[in-house]
């Protein structure tokens, strides 16, 4: 994308925008049906050997700590809307005692996630206040006026998250609970493990109780907000004890529905409807750690971060689209052995064809969003300290509420290997391909640039992968359907 303050003219020649929206994608929407996932896998590629592992391998760690785990939980729950709205939340920890929650959605932040994220901070520092003095609620010989202090605490923290995400529950249970139900009736004419089916009668029984809370008006008052808490609670441990051995579940959940020729999801169907409880479960696991006391004590400040569209127009008018088309597809087949190249002069007018549809503004993505803010502040080190403004870098992990998507990934990868003072990092992504996708502004030009390469590079090699499985897979048209944007 264009820098915005450099007057010099764009080089267009290692743009991964146009490679991005239209091939990858379209051959991702594809390889999905046709292979799996996407980045495809090495089977049938038959590459340069310098290409092995692609320009940005992995580097995103297996597990991730308490901290790590409760951001992510953060972003989730701060998410309202049934479907759609998606968050990601960084943490900044000042000398002078300050705690900022820099927040991204993809849309402008709407006052009550502000409210919420700031009476969320209080009853969980509560909590942590509450912990460090007496321990946690199982501690042996605790006095019962104390684990009553506590238990309230924990059930405050939960009513508090749910109340502001009853919307993003209510369409957890009830998107498939019809289905649910003809499951468990199609159940009784079946046979198999006693231990399973009684698990699951018990898990089913507290979900028809939850259903009609959450069918019902619910106020704002203490009873509506507490009877849900605590049928989520037995709800999460029944989850837990048929997740104890989810391979066996899956296996006897597929033969009893063999019969009827059904296939209902129902561990997925179990795991969404828990996933609210589960960020509970993180957040409160975070503030029942000793070592983070000291971060919940401090005064918190949130920064709300403006959704940001880029246009797309000005780059695509700088841009030859028959020169980048012949690169694009010469880079592919530079990749590609040999005797899998081919006429590609569709591919080539797909590229042309898709300026006349990529004329819109592009949303930069939530974890994009506050990439960017960080690598400014840090950079040009120039706002002030105080309140929510900080130079400070941040916690080294941004959280999201969904898994970062294939170029976020790759996005984050080519800037830790170039901004070694800002190495963030997130969840393992999902590797889909969400677009329209748009680069954030970076404040470098040099690591702008090298960012661009490194995913122009990197969206070349895997598009290769595809066109090598394709051709080698009998399936010589490599891209069988229109981009939609």
């Amino acid at each position: 994308m264009a820098t915005g303050t450099s007057k010099r003219p764009y080089d267009w020649t290692p743009d991964p925008h146009i490679l991005l929206n239209v091939l990858v994608k379209s051959a991702s929407d594809n390889i999905r049906s046709d292979f799996g996932t996407w980045p495809p896998n090495e089977k049938y590629f038959s590459h340069h050997p310098g290409y092995l592992s692609g320009t940005l391998p992995p580097d995103e760690p297996s597990e991730i700590g308490t901290t790590a785990k409760a951001l992510d939980a953060l972003a989730a729950v701060c998410t309202f809307k049934s479907s759609g709205q998606t968050t990601a939340v960084s943490l900044t920890l000042t000398s002078d005692e300050r705690a900022i929650i820099v927040i991204a959605q993809n849309e402008d932040i709407d006052e009550r996630v502000i409210r919420f994220v700031t009476d969320l901070w209080t009853s969980l520092s509560k909590l942590s206040s509450l912990i460090a003095q007496y321990g946690h609620a199982d501690s042996p010989g605790l006095e019962p006026a104390k684990r009553s202090s506590l238990d309230s605490q924990y059930r405050a923290v939960k009513a508090l998250v749910y109340r502001h995400g009853l919307c993003r529950v209510q369409h957890a249970f009830f998107k498939r609970w019809c289905d649910f139900k003809a499951f468990i009736q199609d159940l009784e004419h079946t046979s198999g493990d006693r231990d399973l089916r009684s698990h699951l009668k018990l898990a089913y029984n507290i979900m028809s109780s939850i259903v009609n809370v959450l069918g019902s008006p619910i106020s704002e008052s203490t009873s509506d907000l507490t009877l849900l808490v605590e049928d989520m609670d037995k709800l999460q441990q029944k989850c837990l004890e048929l997740f104890k051995d989810e391979e066996k579940l899956n296996r006897w959940v597929n033969e009893c529905q063999k019969p009827v020729g059904k296939v209902f999801p129902l561990s997925k169907y179990l795991k969404m409807c828990i996933e609210v409880q589960k960020d509970c479960s993180a957040l409160i696991a975070f503030a029942s750690t000793k070592r983070h006391h000291h971060i919940l004590c401090k005064t918190m400040y949130v920064k709300a971060i403006t959704s940001e569209k880029l246009d797309l127009a000005p780059f695509l008018d700088s841009v030859n689209l028959d020169k980048y088309a012949d690169m694009a597809i010469e880079m592919a087949e530079k990749i590609m052995s040999p005797f899998l190249t081919r006429n590609w002069d569709d591919e080539k007018q797909r590229i042309k064809d898709y300026a006349s549809v990529m004329r819109e503004s592009a949303l930069l993505h939530p974890e994009c969003a506050i990439l960017a803010y960080h690598d400014r502040t840090l950079l040009l080190q120039d706002g002030d300290e105080h309140g929510a403004e900080s130079n400070a870098p941040p916690f080294i992990y941004i959280g999201t509420s969904k898994a970062p998507c294939y170029a976020c990934c790759l996005l984050f990868r080519a800037y830790r290997k170039r901004q070694l003072g800002l190495p963030l990092l997130t969840q393992v992504s999902s590797m889909k391909v969400r677009t329209p996708w748009v680069m954030p502004l970076l404040s470098d030009e040099k690591i702008a640039a090298s960012a661009r390469e490194a995913l122009y590079m990197q969206f070349c090699i895997d598009y290769a992968k595809y066109l090598s499985n394709r051709i080698s897979t009998g399936r010589a048209e490599p891209i069988s359907r229109k981009t939609k944007i």
